[in-house]
C-alpha cells in the first residue's frame, strides 16, 4: 500500500532512456572490444585480440546498461511526477520549465473512467498480448489520465478491475438496427466516448509501472 508523501514517476522511459540505452550497450561493446584486444595484444601478440576483446566487449556493455539502469535513469526523469499525500495524489507537470499542479482528492466527488485493450503486436518493451491500462480521474474541471502496460496475469491483483476497466473495441461496430435494444446504443456511445480518451491519453498519458499503477488504484 502506498503511504504518505510517496512519489511515483511518470514516463520513466521517456525518449532520452530509449535513446541512451541502446547507446550505452553498442558503445560498452565496442569500447570493450578494443580494451580487450589492446591489452591482449600487449600480453601476447601472437593470440588474437578477439580472445579478450569479446568478453571484455559483453562485460564492459553489461556494466554500462547496469548504470544506466540504476544511476541515470532514476536521476533522469521525464519532468512529471505523482505525488501521494494523505487522501490526495497530484501529477506535477515541470517540463519546459513549466511547474503545474493538478490535485485529486479521493474523499470527494471523483470521475474515474477506466479502459483496456490487449496489444496485438509486440512493442518495444511490451510484449504482444499485454494490456494497456488506463484511467481518467476528473474532478473540479481538472482531469488526468494515468496508464500503463500490464501482463494480464498481473490484472487481476486490481480489486475489481473488470467493474472499474472496459474493454476498448479495436473498431467501430455499425448502427444498431431498428427494433435492437436501447442498450447497443448506450455501449455505442460509450465505445465512442472511450475512444475519446484514448486519443487524450496517446497525446499526453502519464505512464507508470504496473506496480505504481495496481499501488495508486489500490488506496483510491
Amino acid at each position: 500500500m502506498l503511504t504518505s508523501g510517496d512519489v511515483i514517476l511518470v514516463d520513466a522511459e521517456h525518449f532520452g532512456i530509449r535513446l541512451l540505452m541502446p547507446l550505452l550497450t553498442i558503445g560498452g561493446a565496442i569500447g570493450g572490444f578494443f580494451l580487450g584486444s589492446a591489452i591482449m595484444n600487449q600480453i601476447d601478440q601472437s593470440l588474437a585480440g578477439a580472445c579478450l576483446g569479446i568478453p571484455m566487449a559483453i562485460a564492459l556493455a553489461a556494466l554500462l546498461v547496469q548504470i544506466g539502469e540504476r544511476v541515470i535513469k532514476p536521476n533522469w526523469t521525464s519532468g512529471r511526477h505523482i505525488e501521494l499525500t494523505g487522501n490526495d495524489f497530484t501529477l506535477v507537470d515541470q517540463r519546459s520549465r513549466r511547474n503545474e499542479r493538478v490535485t485529486f482528492n479521493f474523499m470527494q466527488d471523483l470521475k474515474v473512467d477506466g479502459w483496456y485493450f490487449e496489444i496485438l503486436e509486440r512493442r518495444h518493451r511490451v510484449p504482444k498480448g499485454w494490456y494497456c491500462t488506463a484511467a481518467q480521474f476528473a474532478q473540479n474541471g481538472q482531469e488526468v489520465i494515468i496508464y500503463t502496460f500490464i501482463n494480464p496475469e498481473e490484472i487481476q491483483e486490481i480489486k475489481n478491475y473488470m467493474r472499474l476497466f472496459e474493454q476498448l473495441e479495436r473498431t467501430k461496430k455499425k448502427s444498431p438496427q431498428s427494433g435492437q435494444h436501447i442498450s447497443d446504443v448506450r455501449l455505442a456511445t460509450h465505445q465512442k466516448y472511450l475512444r475519446a480518451l484514448e486519443d487524450k491519453r496517446w497525446e499526453d498519458g502519464a505512464e507508470v509501472t504496473p506496480d505504481d499503477f495496481k499501488k495508486l488504484m489500490q488506496h483510491m
